[in-house]
């Protein structure tokens, strides 16, 4: 008796096991690089994305210890076709535009060009970058109302990873 109690667990198991494994529905994500992953990656979103919306809310206490939920603000996101953030727009509780932010790439996919626009168009701040031959990063240049705030000079090692920032 003992054998067979033995050999129909042992059926049972490999039945159980064999209706429990992995089905895969082609929406399997293969691992990529950090070199070569776009914002859609570091933002663990999957498929071709072309816009992400992102509302977020404050908890604000009240004086009877209470709290209350109140809309903060709204934030759309829009991907280009490689599936890099090219634009950002957020507004208020009202739908009023607080800021717009606009990205520009070359045909590498390198940022080249990062502005930000307040609420009526004007462009309050811009970032440019240049690259080398090879598409390291060398300079950074970020403007504060058409004047150089800030310039950053790279030195890159072989695999491009950024050796000294000046």
């Amino acid at each position: 008796m003992p054998k067979q109690l033995f050999l129909f667990l042992t059926i049972t198991t490999i039945i159980l096991l064999s209706g429990c494994s992995s089905k895969s529905d082609g929406t399997d994500e293969k691992a990529v690089p950090a070199a070569n992953r776009t914002s859609l990656h570091e933002s663990h979103l999957l498929g071709e994305v072309k816009s992400v919306t992102d509302t977020k809310y404050m908890v604000l206490p009240f004086p009877d210890g209470h709290d209350s939920l109140v809309f903060f603000s709204t934030k759309y996101d829009t991907y280009n076709p490689n599936g890099w953030l090219s634009g950002t727009v957020l507004t208020n509780a009202e739908g009023d535009t607080l800021y717009v932010m606009k990205a520009t790439f070359d045909a590498k996919g390198h940022i080249t060009l990062n502005e930000f626009f307040d609420s009526e168009g004007n462009r309050r701040e811009y970032t440019e970058y240049q690259y080398d031959n090879k598409g390291y990063r060398i300079k950074e240049r970020r403007y504060l109302n058409d004047s150089l705030a800030h310039e950053h000079i790279c030195t890159n090692d072989p695999y491009g990873n950024p050796e000294r920032i000046t």
